[in-house]
Parts: structure tokens; sequence; C-alpha cells
């Protein structure tokens, strides 16, 4: 298990004792990804499947990994009943999976047997962009949506929440807005931002804003870590910066 978030206290056991880590379940990969596979139904998205089979960075049961074989058998049980889900999809579905193939490379041993039977061609992996904007976060997501996929978050709130959930964060770039708020009378943004600096250092980002700080763009650029500063208006045609450009330019072409 890899613990994302930190740091966190563990308390010194009684004499004699062993340690023991209070965290919750959605703070732990390994059980975000038993009690996500417990919820798969009929009509589960292939996105959410996708999700599931991203969760997994490795093979514990494979040699060195320290387990004991009955180690963690509800995982190993959760594991097998995804393959058997992903085996059951239609072919256009499993077709837009894009971690299957991976997957199965953590169990080479087990995987030719999955494979053998149904095939998955994936579509290749579009480049994920984060835009963290109250106003017009799905205006921006409509102009990029046809090259990039796009995640939007649209308060500090929602913000706090998908960190709360231990989002993964596999962005390849983020445009995040200075004001979540209609009166701008927040710096909001720049929580994100720093956020990001901590969670993801060397993820792309750039900062939105009608109202920029009182600060030439560098100085801004060294204090929040971002490549570049947008500035939010309209010209004449009523579009904002060409994004797209802007985004090659941040994570290279999808």
């Amino acid at each position: 298990m890899k613990l994302r978030r930190g740091p966190v206290l563990i308390p010194r056991p009684r004499a004699g004792g062993n340690y023991r880590l209070e965290l919750p379940a959605s703070r732990i990969d390994a059980l975000v990804f038993r009690d996500g596979v417990a919820a798969l139904g009929a009509d589960t998205s292939t996105a959410r499947v996708d999700a599931l089979l991203g969760l997994w960075r490795g093979n514990p049961w494979e040699r060195g990994a320290g387990l004991r074989p009955s180690a963690w058998s509800d995982i190993r049980n959760a594991r097998d009943r995804l393959v058997a889900h992903v085996r059951a999809l239609p072919a256009g579905q499993r077709a837009e999976l894009t971690r299957w193939n991976r997957f199965c490379e953590f169990f080479a041993s087990e995987a030719g047997a999955w494979r053998e039977e149904h095939p998955v061609r994936e579509r290749p992996r579009r480049k994920h962009v984060l835009i963290v904007d109250d106003m017009i976060g799905d205006a921006l997501k409509g102009a990029l949506g046809g090259v990039y996929d796009c995640t939007v978050v649209s308060s500090l709130s929602d913000w706090k929440v998908m960190l709360e959930r231990s989002h993964a964060l596999d962005f390849d770039c983020a445009l995040v807005d200075r004001h979540l708020r209609e009166s701008m009378d927040d710096q909001s943004g720049e929580i994100v931002l720093n956020d990001l600096r901590r969670l993801c250092p060397g993820l792309p980002t750039a900062l939105m804003s009608a109202e920029l700080p009182y600060e030439d763009a560098e100085s801004v650029q060294n204090r929040l870590g971002v490549r570049t500063v947008i500035a939010k208006h309209n010209d004449k045609d009523g579009a904002m910066v060409p994004l797209t450009v802007l985004v090659e330019r941040l994570i290279g072409p999808s």
C-alpha cells in the first residue's frame, strides 16, 4: 500500500503491542478497489471499470512482495471478479478500456488465459486536462473536448472532496481560475495550485484570472509554480484564448 497523503501520526503502542494505523477506507487504494468492485453492475460505466483497473500499480503476490499467499484474499477475490466483469463486456465496451493491457502485465502468469478468449484492443489514452473554474468550466471543457478528456471542478469545496476521496490526480495539465466565487472576492484557485504543486510536482499548470494579482507575471509563476498566466477576457469574436494551442504548449500535442 502507498499512503498518498500525509504526514500521518501513528500513536505509540502499549508495551509489547503492535502499531495500529487508523485510516478511513477512502484513503487506502486496496479497500477503494474492493468496495468499487463490490458495486459493479450491468449499468457500470466503462470509465468506472477503467478507473478500478488503474488502481493497480503492480502484483502484491509476486515473489519478494513480502505478503503471505493468504494475505488480502478479499482483494484477490475482488480482482478476479473484475477480470470476469471485463471478459463479459461486449466487444465495443472492452475497446473503450485504456488500462486493461497494463493491468494484465502485472499478472503475466494468469493473464494469458484472460486475453486468449477475449483479447482487448484498447483505444489510445487521450490526455487528461483538469479545469478548475466556477463560471465557464463546462464551456472550456466543450472547447477542449474534441481533443482532450476533461474533468471540471467548480468550487474549492468540490476540490477538497476530490482530495478526501484520494483521487488519482492523473492529469496531464491543469487550468485553474484564481477566483472560485462569482463575487471574485477570494483567491481559492491559488489554494488548488498550491495543493497541485505539493501533490503533483512537475504537473504543468496555468493560472487564469479576470483580475490578476498586482505583481508581474514572472513573480506569479514563481510564487505559484505555474507555467503561464492567462488573462481571462473576451476578444471581439467572444472567444477566450486559443485553448487547444495553450494546452499543446503545456503538455505537447495529443
